[in-house]
């Protein structure tokens, strides 16, 4: 996918207004900052039952990786065009495995994760703090 992509959700509470560049962006901060609030947003944004709850606009569908999908190579080979919300607790984002699969992908990739992603190529541009 080229091009940029927007992506707005919000609670009562918080509210996160993002522009993607690219179809890698990692997200980083400290924590209590927001970035697994972002990511259970998403969640709740993309499920029929609760999306009421949350206002979601968005130039691509969305959706969020989370620790109840055991096959996430399936999820994001299933779904292209998406914009994938992801917690590095939730896949081996720092594996080779991580890295050939979303090469071949055509989505935009959000990366929630502390950790540094040496093997998967993205600008230090596209990394936000504490959104």
């Amino acid at each position: 996918m080229k091009g940029k992509q927007h992506v707005y959700v919000a609670s009562n509470k918080i509210k996160y207004d993002i522009t993607l560049n690219r179809n890698i962006t990692i997200i980083k901060g400290d924590s209590g900052t927001g970035k697994t609030r972002l990511i259970n947003l998403i969640e709740l944004a993309t499920s029929s039952s609760k999306s009421r709850l949350v206002k979601f606009e968005s130039t691509k569908p969305c959706l969020a990786i989370s620790r109840k999908d055991n096959n996430w190579r399936f999820t994001i080979e299933n779904h292209p065009g998406y914009i994938i919300f992801i917690e590095e607790d939730t896949v081996p984002v720092e594996s080779k495995e991580f890295k050939e699969v979303i090469d071949g992908a055509d989505n935009y990739f959000v990366i929630v994760t502390r950790y540094p992603l040496y093997n998967i190529p993205y600008k230090v541009d596209e990394i936000l703090f504490n959104v």
